[in-house]
């Protein structure tokens, strides 16, 4: 959530348990097709939305530093780390 307060933007966002993308495939450097394709559409379906489905909320919002640090795992995946400008 993006909100605003004495002037100054604040992000918030929930807390995630489930680790980066870069600590899983610490623990498991080979994924095999079929974990990573669905992984990949759920990544691409975020980036999307970012770009796309939040433009009549709050402009053009481009993600311009994806990578796996930025990716969190809760059941389902999670984009963080935007930076805003």
């Amino acid at each position: 959530m993006l909100t605003c307060a004495h002037n100054r933007f604040y992000v918030i966002s929930e807390f995630i348990e489930g680790g980066t993308l870069t600590e899983g495939l610490s623990k498991s450097p080979k994924l095999n097709t079929s974990s990573l394709l669905p992984l990949m559409l759920q990544i691409a379906e975020g980036l999307d939305y970012l770009h796309n489905g939040l433009t009549d909320t709050l402009g053009v919002v481009v993600h311009d530093d994806l990578n796996p640090q930025q990716i969190l795992f809760s059941g389902e995946k999670v984009l963080i780390s935007l930076s805003l400008s």
